[in-house]
């Protein structure tokens, strides 16, 4: 075993410490991919810890290795060339989409490393995709189901997690997703998640308007059907019945299937005192068959890790691996 380890250390000797580096940070995220909790009684006794959850109840914590610490230890580390004296990140494109990587997986899992967030904005704060999935983050750490589990926890655990409250976490988001329009004004996706925020804080008109900007740029039928769903539920909450149900029949069109849009109408309909037509909608609800994925809105929150980790992993594995070939 150590013949061979010493085999492997003398064919990666050549390519440089950050081809090393970066190989054992990628060694580190396939096993924190994959990483378990290893306390057996449901307490944490280390520094390293992960706080389980679902659908807005805590089910213990437990200890961690903490590979996602370790990852971003070796990554700090890379410097700009063999020549450098003193390491910069921050100055390697590889490590940005690292940390690209890095987010859009929790947010698929729904499994944060806000440490991971943070560092990655640190050392790339002008990035309008990371300044974009960092927003995305802190949304759904403002999201019912992340803040029901921890409505009972102390002041302590939740800033080691990482999480402030939910106003402190949507405006958070907020920030973030207007530095990266700031940087970057033609990032629809941004806007469209700057206008859910907007209107999570009951701002409905500026959210109107970010909803509107975006749905002209988006062609995605999922991000449409966001947009129109947030849409009608802002004009609806501005007094604009005909725009908020024609914003909800839009959606609907999108998604013949899904509940949400049905539901903004009968909200709809009831608040204008139409129960007959309320009733109605609420029946078709009751008639759609049960199919998984019917409805994008279950997934908001992780459907843009779902759509950004696979390619990234893949680019910066298949960058890594043409390195090991030269």
């Amino acid at each position: 075993m150590v013949r061979r380890l010493l085999a492997v250390a003398a064919r990666l000797t050549p390519l440089g410490d950050n081809f090393v580096l970066k190989r054992a940070a990628m060694l580190h995220t396939d096993a924190a991919l994959g990483a378990r909790g290893d306390a057996t009684d449901g307490r944490r006794r280390t520094e390293f810890f992960v706080f389980q959850f679902s659908d807005g109840q805590e089910l213990g914590q437990v200890d961690s290795i903490g590979h996602w610490d370790m990852a971003r230890f070796l990554l700090d580390m890379v410097k700009p060339d063999k020549n450098a004296l003193r390491s910069e990140p921050g100055r390697d494109d590889w490590v940005r989409r690292w940390y690209g990587t890095a987010i859009a997986y929790q947010l698929a899992r729904m499994n944060f490393s806000v440490g991971t967030t943070n560092r990655g904005l640190e050392i790339f704060p002008d990035d309008a995709e990371l300044l974009y999935l960092a927003g995305v983050m802190h949304e759904a750490l403002a999201s019912t189901a992340v803040q029901e589990a921890f409505r009972g926890a102390d002041y302590y655990l939740r800033s080691a997690v990482g999480l402030s409250s939910r106003r402190g976490e949507l405006n958070t988001a907020e920030g973030l997703f207007g530095r990266a329009l700031k940087l970057t004004p033609t990032l629809s996706q941004a806007r469209l998640h700057l206008g859910h925020v907007l209107a999570e804080q009951g701002e409905h008109k500026k959210a109107l308007t970010e909803l509107t900007q975006a749905l002209t740029a988006i062609k995605n039928p999922d991000l449409l059907y966001y947009g129109h769903l947030f849409s009608g539920r802002s004009a609806a909450a501005l007094g604009q019945t005909a725009a908020a149900r024609n914003a909800f029949e839009q959606a609907a069109r999108l998604k013949p299937n899904a509940q949400s849009p049905l539901l903004g109408l009968s909200h709809l309909a009831y608040a204008q005192g139409d129960t007959s037509e309320a009733a109605a909608m609420l029946a078709r609800v009751a008639d759609l068959p049960a199919l998984d994925g019917d409805d994008p809105w279950w997934v908001y929150n992780a459907s843009v890790g779902l759509f950004f980790f696979e390619p990234l992993r893949r680019n910066i594995v298949e960058t890594l691996s043409a390195e090991m070939r030269k």
